[in-house]
């Protein structure tokens, strides 16, 4: 079985390949550094990107995510970690691995418990902003693209495996069809509702009020014509005085008595009247006329 060495030395030393990010063939012209970082981004490519700036920089992506970017003329990623202070040097010899001469730090967290996770991955943040930000303005007259190439430190096996891919609309009105004729889209799908709308409720109100239930009519006496008969010293036959009568209405409950009590009512008029008409046709004692009217307005007379 061939060992890593040989297998390396197969390996060609420029294995960059011609990518085309801007679709312009030979006529490349120079464009700031950032614009061929944003189309190598924008193409999700995932491979080493190699700037012709001065000194030449080094930009890392996988899947269209920068995550690591130096010169050439830095350090190793292990002793500019040391320098920053966020591991020491003992945390570096026990997580790195070694190999072929190549320092790995890709399992560094998992080989070194003490070692910050936040801390070195936001070192690595902000040293890669410091090169992108240095060269973004930079004008470079041409790039490579060394395809699947990773960083030999092993960086990007800190990064989630998941990919959040970011779709975006691109025009393409040359690939529509000139003798076409426009269709208008569907209207947006709504979902149903579960509520049922809301029922107005009105309510009549009557203009007048209810009528109350009419009262038992009660008799009242009359007075008869004067004659010639009467005794002297009186102007008219005597009326009987008026009783106070109380109704009864359905919602009393002792509607017996109330009943009882208008019949002994209408008994004592009766003999009221009864001794007027006596009266008209003789002469009668005035005090016994009293007698007999104060007798009929008592309840208790009957």
């Amino acid at each position: 079985m061939p060992s890593l060495s040989s297998f390396l030395q197969g390996v060609p030393k420029d294995p960059a390949v011609n990518v085309d990010l801007f679709d312009d063939g030979d006529t490349a012209a120079p464009r700031a550094a950032w614009r061929v970082i944003e189309a190598a981004r924008r193409r999700y490519l995932t491979g080493m990107l190699v700037l012709g700036t001065n000194p030449t920089t080094h930009v890392y992506l996988r899947d269209g995510q920068v995550y690591w970017a130096e010169r050439t003329t830095d350090g190793s990623l292990g002793v500019r970690l040391v320098v920053e202070g966020v591991i020491t040097r003992d945390q570096l010899v026990a997580g790195a691995l070694m190999v072929s001469g190549v320092e790995h730090l890709g399992r560094l967290v998992d080989r070194v418990d003490t070692v910050d996770r936040h801390a070195v991955e936001l070192a690595v943040e902000l040293m890669t902003d410091e090169v992108l930000t240095s060269i973004a303005t930079t004008e470079v007259a041409g790039y490579r693209m060394v395809m699947y190439q990773r960083h030999p430190s092993g960086i990007d096996r800190w990064l989630p495996t998941r990919v959040e891919v970011i779709t975006h609309l691109v025009e393409g009105a040359h690939l529509a069809d000139p003798q076409g004729a426009p269709v208008a889209a569907a209207p947006p799908h709504r979902r149903p509702t579960l509520t049922p709308p809301p029922v107005a409720i009105t309510t009549e109100l009557s203009a007048t009020p209810p009528a109350a239930p009419a009262a038992a009519p009660v008799p009242t006496p009359t007075a008869p014509a004067s004659t010639a008969g009467q005794p002297a010293g009186t102007s008219g036959a005597p009326v009987a005085p008026a009783v106070p009568v109380t109704t009864a209405t359905p919602d009393e409950p002792d509607l017996a008595l109330a009943t009882s009590i208008a019949d002994e009512v209408a008994e004592a008029v009766r003999r009221a009247l009864a001794a007027i008409d006596a009266a008209t046709a003789s002469p009668i004692d005035t005090g016994e006329l009293r007698r007999i009217v104060d007798d009929s307005g008592s309840p208790a007379a009957g």
